[in-house]
């Protein structure tokens, strides 16, 4: 019988024993050390693992550790301290290692025999599989990433809550539309003017906490997907005035509201528009190359339409209102945000305190959204409108509204190619410079003009 413990399997003792009492007891140089069981106990259970000639091994590594451990009491010039038990036990235990080595010979041809035939079998499976399945690829039909990308983009708004958004949508004299052509500032001036609002809010004894939300677009609703995502176009918001995003150019926005418009450098607009739109509607990275990706924007992929429209339908808005329409280079936020948040205060009429400003300034930067980019990253809508667009489930999106690199004036200029330059150019000259600009700085300096 094998001794062990109560409730322990006496194989799994004895294999226990045999692998780390024996070993650590043999190199032990004091045999009394609580790390060296009895040796009685070891030597037993030795026996009992050794009885079957698989283990037949083990006898022979349990012969020469005890020659070591009588090597290295000699080298100590004191006897050898293998306990009898254990040395009688290896003893008896060797005694059936001739047979079960002739076992072993005897098994080991047939089990390698079989391995080899497993193995073929294998290597055969494995090439049928792998023809089938670049037969099935060379079957499947080719996707169109560029055509995809539109498709889906297509569907990201129904008729019907576009409709709602413009059209069927009656603001309130005091409401303020984030009026911008996408990838221009929008988020950036949505938290701008969110954080304006509320810190005047707190300032007049209301409490409006300016960070109590998950995603900015639930408390700065985008009109022509609000039906879509289930919100309410006429509900209250967390203070006044209430603010809504919008892409629309003024002449289809819901009339009856004042806005605030932001542009940007065309180059810049486009390099962030591409590192964005197809990474949302679920298309691999690099699938659409830049000239692809100009080419249907300029053909009508957006929403929006073209840069060039979108801007000079708000210039003109804001030359025959200026009391209803702010207009501000996003490079003019770059450079002096403080400038900017005045600007907009007194647009949204608001009165901002020193410590109000200072709050404004801190949750309006860039390491303050880059920190909190998930209440900024678009996953509240998104989420809302996956179905519809039409994007795998397991579609994730990880570019963001406010990304690591993002934000940088000229990065359009050194990241695209001249072929985009020349055809981002070539649509400015056609129908901005017979406006009279000729350049984005001269566009820049016109709208400077007009905050004046």
């Amino acid at each position: 019988m094998i001794p062990c413990f109560p409730g322990v399997n006496p194989r799994t003792f004895a294999r226990t024993t045999t692998t780390s009492w024996f070993a650590r007891f043999v190199s032990s140089e004091n045999s009394t050390s609580p790390l060296a069981p009895a040796p009685a106990l070891v030597g037993v259970s030795l026996a009992a693992y050794v009885a079957s000639p698989a283990h037949a091994t083990l006898a022979d590594a349990c012969s020469a550790t005890i020659a070591l451990a009588s090597a290295r009491a000699a080298s100590a010039r004191r006897p050898a301290r293998v306990p009898v038990a254990l040395s009688t036990s290896a003893r008896v235990a060797s005694s059936r290692v001739a047979r079960a080595r002739r076992v072993v010979a005897r098994a080991v041809p047939r089990r390698v025999a079989v391995a080899v035939a497993i193995a073929r079998v294998v290597v055969v499976v494995v090439a049928i599989a792998s023809r089938t399945a670049a037969s099935l690829r060379a079957d499947m039909p080719t996707v169109d990433a560029l055509a995809l990308m539109r498709e889906r983009n297509a569907r990201m708004h129904s008729a019907a809550s576009v409709a709602r958004g413009t059209t069927g949508f009656a603001p309130r004299a005091s409401d303020v539309f984030i009026a911008t052509y996408p990838k221009t500032g929008t988020t950036w001036m949505m938290q701008l003017c969110h954080q304006v609002r509320c810190e005047a809010a707190r300032a007049r004894g209301e409490d409006a906490n300016g960070e109590a939300f998950d995603e900015i677009t639930e408390v700065v609703p985008w009109d022509v997907v609000a039906l879509d995502c289930g919100q309410d176009l006429d509900a209250a918001q967390t203070t006044t005035p209430r603010l809504f995003k919008s892409h629309e150019r003024a002449t289809t926005m819901a009339r009856g509201a004042r806005s605030v418009v932001v542009t940007r450098e065309p180059a810049d607009v486009f390099h962030s528009f591409y590192e964005f739109l197809p990474a949302y509607m679920g298309i691999e990275r690099g699938a659409i190359t830049r000239e692809e990706f100009a080419e249907a924007i300029f053909a009508g992929a957006s929403h929006s339409g073209g840069f060039a429209e979108h801007y000079l339908s708000w210039y003109d808005a804001a030359t025959a209102s200026r009391d209803d329409v702010l207009m501000v280079a996003f490079e003019d936020m770059k450079e002096d945000l403080g400038a900017v948040v005045d600007d907009v205060a007194a647009f949204l009429r608001c009165e901002l305190d020193e410590r109000g400003r200072d709050v404004v300034l801190e949750r309006a930067s860039f390491a303050y959204m880059r920190k909190n980019h998930t209440k900024f990253d678009d996953h509240f809508v998104r989420a809302r409108l996956a179905e519809q667009i039409g994007l795998p489930k397991a579609s994730t999106f990880s570019v963001g509204k406010v990304r690591e690199g993002g934000g940088a004036v000229g990065a359009g200029a050194r990241e695209l190619p001249q072929t985009v330059r020349d055809a981002i150019q070539a649509h400015w000259d056609a129908r901005m410079a017979p406006r009279g600009f000729k350049t984005y700085d001269a566009f820049r300096a016109a709208l400077r003009d007009l905050r004046r």
